[in-house]
């Protein structure tokens, strides 16, 4: 029932993205934004990503089998919620 700090998530997904590196699709590639955890029980993650169309099942559960092995999660029913950002920016800021 503890809570992982956002920072130490934030370098944990820094971590296992430049391990191995996000899925493209149509030469657009997955970008994962930053990670925070919202609930203790159980544990429930949200990941912050560009696009929900371009994470693969297969993308999502190699960041749950990290997060596990990191965080000593075994055995605990972890959610993982992938949000899709808004495209917001600064102000005066210009494409």
């Amino acid at each position: 029932r503890s809570r992982v700090p956002t920072p130490q998530l934030n370098r944990w997904l820094a971590e296992a993205v430049q391990a191995r590196q996000p899925p493209a699709r149509q030469g657009h590639r997955l970008r994962l934004l930053y990670a925070a955890q919202v609930e203790t029980a159980p544990p429930r993650f949200a990941i912050q990503v560009n696009s929900r169309a371009r994470l693969t099942r297969d993308y999502a559960y190699y960041l749950e089998n990290r997060l596990r092995a990191r965080f000593g999660l075994d055995g605990v029913p972890v959610i993982i919620d992938f949000v899709e950002g808004s495209h917001r920016r600064r102000a005066g800021a210009s494409r």
